[in-house]
């Protein structure tokens, strides 16, 4: 007589029961990825964060207004920020990905994953490039090559685990089909890369060309430019004594005929001039000329028309919502033609949908990262900038530190403001996904966008504290703050609205639609877009709002948060007393109702 079967174990107790014993995997040199990946996670949730510091480092003078032109340069850096950000989290999906196919490691995969992120810890430097020299293609061709490299170890961590199937995950391990498992994790990891590749060709090869012309690599040397007939050529350079003709370190730029050159051109200060060749045969440069083919990396031929690097930038961004667009190209395929009948095959080989968010856990650990390093990036500039000098202290204050310190009042209270949102959007987050059970692709995309903003509050926290004492450019600092602080919390409210959709998949019994729950989270959601749109509403109202009200409004956003819960109880209690008034109003027949119900006119009761 049989027993009753036991239910079939899922994919991690198959991970666990297939997994020998920790002192025989550390015999055969065999890991758990458990502690590497969590290193992974805060390497890059870090690396994510501090690419906003070459924006907050934007040096604004006290005395210099916040016009359209800091504003345009501002705007132009949030979007080159957010870009990446969103670049960088691209790649810690694919690291997740990846490690949903590998299960554990060795030796070997665990210094190809230091390798990677070595890799990965040098994108703020090529970041710092973009920022600080927009019409340069240096920048890019630097971040793209980086991109390129952490794909291609990525890769190389792919074929060393199927050349090893132990360190495959169970599933995987026990498959007939692994090489249709390989091809299409490596699919998915070299689809970035491969479109970094074409970026850094636009900014490497284009860009120049539309700066010198369709026949030559180069820029056109003066006084050689194709003139019309009638007019006279360009000017030839001033002969200016030494070597080069020019001293060291300086850039002449004698201006062009404008009936004959569209535009300047710039000599790089080391790299001489090439006389343009007589004929075909004669048009190989010298050595020393030659260098110039690479001159246009450092020294912009053309910044007038930047062109190439916008599409760069472009297919640099496409490396972002390709994964996205291809989802619901395929979802539009579906409803019009319905769905394809899948291969024999695919219920053994494909239970995983590498497309398919990733793990609830690892989705949590990145997020905690980004908030835990934005709450420290906002301290380390009141270490920097507002320690008192012990010179000042004694000439400037009678030896008075306390005077001293109180110079930097309006700087501590921001940092309290700033950080205290901080922590009330992690508290959110907290609560958000403690009732989520299952996190679909668009409440991934929704946190990553939600996180991005995120990453912006330590720049809202410089706007604040720079224009404290400008009165007229302090409410736009405000606003700034204000459309940071929304974007961040809409995002997470998009999550909770994403969630209910699906709620039977996504959301705990307590969190759905009439859940004792439901409606205190609403309100905890709601509280942040509707608090940061009242302090914007404010500034477009009173003269007299100050950055010292609206850090003031963000301290006191806590104790809001702390009354929420009894607030939201008192509503639903009243409500529930109006329903009671109103019921029996509304079930009590009113006099004549007989008659009226036997009236022709209207309707039969039921």
């Amino acid at each position: 007589m049989s027993g009753p079967q036991a239910p079939e174990p899922t994919l991690e107790g198959q991970a666990d029961a297939s997994a020998g014993s920790p002192d025989e995997d550390a015999a055969e040199g065999i890991q758990h990825s458990h502690r590497m990946l969590s290193f992974s996670d805060a390497l890059l949730s870090i690396i994510a964060t501090v690419m906003i510091l070459p924006v907050t480092h934007t040096e604004i003078s006290p005395e210099q207004e916040f016009d359209k032109s800091v504003q345009r340069l501002l705007a132009t850096r949030i979007a080159v920020y957010l870009m990446t950000f969103l670049i960088v989290t691209v790649a810690w999906a694919a690291h997740t990905r990846l490690f949903q196919v590998v299960g554990k490691i060795d030796d070997t995969l665990a210094l190809l994953n230091l390798a990677c992120m070595m890799t990965i810890t040098f994108l703020p430097f090529t970041f710092s490039l973009m920022v600080t020299f927009p019409e340069v293609p240096l920048g890019i061709f630097l971040f793209c090559m980086c991109v390129i490299a952490i794909g291609a170890v990525q890769a190389l961590i792919v074929l060393y685990a199927f050349h090893f199937p132990h360190l495959l995950s169970p599933q995987i391990e026990r498959s007939a089909h692994r090489g249709l498992y390989r091809q299409r994790v490596l699919g998915i990891i070299v689809r970035g890369p491969a479109l970094c590749l074409a970026a850094a060709g636009f900014s490497l090869f284009f860009y120049p060309a539309r700066g010198s012309g369709p026949s030559s690599p180069h820029p056109p040397a003066w006084g050689a430019c194709p003139s019309p007939p009638g007019r006279a050529p360009c000017p030839a350079p001033p002969q200016l004594p030494g070597a080069l003709g020019h001293p060291p370190g300086v850039l002449t730029a004698p201006r062009p005929n404008p009936g004959c050159c569209p535009g300047p051109t710039f000599w790089s200060p080391q790299l001489p001039r090439s006389p343009r060749p007589s004929s075909r045969r004669a048009h190989r440069p010298p050595p020393q000329s030659r260098m110039l083919s690479w001159g246009h990396l450092l020294v912009p031929t053309a910044p007038q028309e930047p062109s190439a690097i916008l599409q760069s930038y472009l297919l640099m961004a496409m490396v972002i919502v390709l994964p996205h667009v291809s989802k619901a190209a395929g979802w539009c395929r579906a409803q019009l033609v319905g769905l394809r009948e899948p291969p024999a095959h695919s219920v053994e080989v494909f239970t995983f949908d590498l497309h398919e968010p990733l793990s609830k856990e690892r989705v949590e650990a990145f997020s905690d990262g980004v908030y835990a390093i934005v709450a420290t990036l906002l301290i380390l500039d009141i270490c920097e900038d507002n320690v008192p000098d012990a010179k000042d202290v004694k000439e400037k204050f009678q030896g008075s530190l306390v005077a001293a310190l109180g110079e930097s009042g309006p700087h501590f209270l921001a940092y309290f403001g700033s950080f205290a949102t901080v922590g009330l959007l992690w508290f959110a987050h907290h609560s958000l996904f403690l009732h989520i059970r299952r996190a679909t692709q668009p409440m991934g995309l929704l946190n990553t966008l939600s996180l991005a903003f995120v990453g912006g509050l330590p720049l809202a926290y410089q706007q604040t504290s720079a224009f404290t004492k400008q009165p007229r450019d302090e409410l736009e600092s405000v606003r700034i703050s204000c459309a940071i602080i929304f974007l961040a919390s809409i995002f997470q409210f998009a999550i909770w609205t994403t969630a209910l959709l699906q709620e039977g998949e996504t959301l705990q019994p307590s969190a759905r639609f009439g859940g004792r729950e439901h409606a205190f989270m609403f309100a905890k959601l709601a509280l942040y877009p509707c608090a940061s749109l009242l302090a914007f509403a404010c500034t477009c109202v009173l003269s007299s709002f100050s950055t010292a009200i609206f850090h003031a409004m963000q301290i006191a956003v806590p104790f809001a948060f702390l009354l929420l819960r009894l607030l939201v109880r008192l509503a639903l209690a009243g409500l529930r007393a109006l329903r009671g008034l109103v019921g029996p109003v509304l079930a009590r027949p009113a006099p004549g109702a007989a008659d009226e119900a036997q009236s022709p006119l209207l309707p039969a009761p039921c």
